[in-house]
């Protein structure tokens, strides 16, 4: 969580993980994995540790194998990995030598070949170019706000725009944890972020900045001074993430529930920093039941 979260909720998160019981190794890579007695499995620690463990389960993401699809001429996307797609989830071909993210207004060749899903690099609009492994950018999504009844995510945009339809792909795709968040946007932990709380036993609105928030050395004074309060006196809030322009392009709602559509539609705003005091009014973190 480290990579996506600022610190304070990081820590918290980490908390909330070991009170259910999970040992948690800080500063702990794992080098090596073995067959261990009684068919278990044996990890190696970075400082030669060994742990013994019944199984083992690898939660890193994923690197999409791209082989066949460079080998058909397909544009690859070098930074991001995945196959470089149009606004219509159609691969591009590479053109005499050029690449579609250099020239993107060359009239590139189109390949016939869609792709959908964690292998696509799709250009997003509102926030460039981008990959995600997200669950709803690969299935279908009905929203009950009537204007988006018929939205479509990467799968059946893809399918949609075989037969024709020429359809641009514009859904912001969500992700979401049990710890009780749902975030939308941009969320990484390289990006400065602000934070709004509400402490669910006096009821105050708490407000934390970070610059650099996966930095703990430059972390500001108000955010160390949150991480040292107890977590369980706070309540919801929202983590709003912010590009060097100050521009809203990520936001991460914990325990504030029902409320993607208003994030997805705070980043198609262009809001900045200087409007969170408003918006943060739209999430509602002092009424209704937390769960």
């Amino acid at each position: 969580m480290a990579l996506v979260f600022p610190r304070s909720l990081s820590q918290w998160t980490t908390t909330q993980i070991e009170k259910d019981g999970v040992k948690v190794l800080r500063n702990s890579t794992v080098t090596s994995i073995q067959s261990a007695e009684d068919n278990g499995v044996k990890l190696i620690l970075d400082n030669g540790e060994a742990i013994q463990v019944d199984h083992v389960i690898v939660a890193i993401g994923v690197e999409p194998r791209v082989d066949l699809a460079r080998q058909a001429g397909l544009e690859i996307d070098g930074r991001l990995g995945g196959v470089v797609v149009n606004t219509e989830l159609e691969g591009c071909s590479i053109f005499f030598g050029f690449h579609y993210n250099v020239f993107p207004l060359l009239n590139v060749p189109r390949s016939d070949v869609f792709v959908a899903g964690d292998i696509s690099s799709f250009y997003d609009n509102i926030l460039g170019r981008r990959r995600v492994e997200h669950h709803d950018h690969l299935e279908i999504y009905v929203s009950l706000t009537p204007c988006l009844i018929s939205a479509m995510l990467s799968g059946r945009l893809a399918g949609e725009n075989m037969v024709g339809a020429k359809k641009p792909y514009s859904h912001q795709p969500m992700f979401w944890s049990d710890l009780g968040y749902e975030a939308v946007g941009l969320i990484d932990s390289q990006l400065n972020t602000v934070s709004v709380f509400s402490k669910t036993k006096q009821g105050s609105l708490i407000s934390t900045s970070s610059e650099n928030s996966s930095d703990t050395h430059k972390s500001s004074a108000a955010e160390s001074a949150v991480t040292s309060i107890d977590h369980e006196n706070f309540g919801k809030g929202v983590v709003f993430y912010l590009n060097d322009s100050k521009k809203i392009v990520g936001v991460l709602m914990f325990n504030v529930f029902g409320k993607v559509q208003v994030a997805r539609e705070i980043l198609g705003g262009s809001y900045s920093q200087q409007d969170i005091n408003t918006l943060i009014e739209r999430f509602d973190i002092h009424g209704g039941a937390q769960q």
